[in-house]
């Protein structure tokens, strides 16, 4: 199991998490995202991430591995691309994008 710790280059906005989501498909290992002691596996973050409120400078960590007889060139390649690739897709994010929920009360 493989861990690194590291800030968002800025804002995380829906089409950045559709394609960090989809990235991860790249891998066979376990890919897990830990931002504000909440964790979610890498893959589903398209669906929570407005949840996240990710900005620049907020601290994330990734969790590579944690599977019996797994490949560890493949996890320390995996971590590797992946910090990159969520600080590369963040950093050229346009501005906070979030979803604005809007509730009716009866």
């Amino acid at each position: 199991m493989y861990l690194q710790d590291f800030a968002a280059a800025g804002a995380l906005t829906q089409d950045t998490a559709d394609q960090i989501s989809w990235k991860t498909g790249e891998y066979n290992t376990k890919i897990v995202l830990v931002v504000d002691r909440r964790r979610l596996y890498a893959h589903l973050l398209s669906l929570c991430w407005d949840e996240l409120d990710v900005r620049t400078g907020t601290p994330m960590s990734i969790v590579v591995g944690d599977r019996d007889g797994g490949d560890d060139d493949e996890d320390r390649r995996a971590l590797i691309d992946m910090v990159d690739y969520i600080r590369e897709m963040t950093a050229t994010a346009p501005t906070r994008a979030r979803r604005r929920r809007r509730f009716t009360f009866h």
